[in-house]
């Protein structure tokens, strides 16, 4: 099955429901394929960064480590997957009885795009909306600063969502453009009961995670956007007090985004090159705004019409 998302085209032996299928012919970008044969656990993988979360007692989440010239990440006790070093081929080897929904999570939402940076694009971990009349408003930040929900809360005010949590920006003529995702988006409980949507928001990402799926409600954009700004999430407001916003100085605006940006290999001296070139130039023509958005579920509305509120008057500057 072929599949187009992110600006790529991907072969999968891996039915991706909800992703737009692709009539293109010749050779995909990506071609990802599954193989429950081989063990899970190999040894001579060399192992050298490794990401870790909240609540797993120093456990790595994510093992990223080489073999042979290729990669391979390794989420323990649910699957590898090797990709080569061009990020042109993708081996999903998951753990015996692994859902399929926690199979296309990790391979979609995690996998292809550090896949996708080894490809030589530039890869955010941030979710965006088209603004009509505007342009692409991005939203960076780490997991659980509240990307999918603002990007939500907009869709519902009229906006079209872009991506959610993975943004592959595109040098074009003149102009950056984010490049659309998947029709898709991730919600915690709390957020989709306060925009209305807890009926709508019923699959499940994951059989370890709370989250669930929203492919509905609001309306996903199927062609590039040309970005009119991104914004940093910083730690929330409390209740009550309003959204606060701080443009950054041209010299914040690298070192602020760099964290959120996907990089296979953190000791592969050319990518890193290659990344910092990109957001050099991305930050040169783009705005980039500190934002600390007020807490509580019930305000949600109210600070997407701020933050409306606030890339019009950006635009007019």
């Amino acid at each position: 099955m072929t599949y187009r998302l992110h600006g790529v085209t991907v072969a999968s032996a891996i039915a991706l429901p909800g992703v737009r299928r692709s009539t293109a012919r010749g050779r995909p970008s990506i071609a990802i394929s599954v193989d429950h044969l081989r063990p899970h656990v190999d040894q001579t993988v060399d192992f050298f960064h490794h990401w870790r979360i909240r609540g797993t007692r120093g456990r790595p989440w994510l093992s990223i480590g080489r073999r042979q010239g290729d990669y391979v990440l390794r989420f323990p006790d649910l699957a590898d997957f090797d990709v080569s070093a061009a990020g042109d081929r993708i081996v999903c080897r998951p753990a015996p009885r692994l859902a399929d929904a926690t199979l296309r999570h990790l391979l979609l939402d995690q996998a292809l795009p550090l896949a996708l940076s080894r490809s030589g694009n530039l890869v955010l971990h941030a979710s965006a909306v088209h603004i009509p009349g505007v342009g692409c408003a991005a939203f960076v930040g780490p997991t659980g600063s509240g990307k999918s929900t603002l990007a939500t809360a907009l869709g519902l005010l009229g906006c079209t969502v872009v991506t959610d949590d993975c943004l592959v920006v595109e040098a074009g003529t003149g102009a950056q453009r984010a490049v659309p995702g998947y029709p898709g988006l991730r919600l915690w409980r709390d957020a989709a009961l306060g925009l209305g949507l807890e009926r709508k928001a019923t699959a499940s990402v994951a059989h370890y995670t709370a989250k669930r799926r929203l492919a509905s409600a609001v309306r996903f954009r199927s062609r590039p956007s040309p970005l009119a700004v991104l914004f940093v999430l910083g730690r929330r407001r409390r209740k009550g007090l309003p959204t606060l916003s701080r443009a950054l100085a041209s010299r914040d605006r690298l070192m602020a985004l760099a964290p959120y940006t996907y990089l296979m290999d953190v000791e592969d001296r050319r990518q890193l090159l290659h990344m910092f070139r990109g957001l050099s130039t991305l930050v040169t023509g783009v705005p980039v705004v500190r934002l600390n958005v007020r807490d509580g579920r019930r305000r949600l509305l109210g600070t997407a019409d701020e933050i409306l509120a606030l890339v019009r008057a950006l635009s007019t500057r």
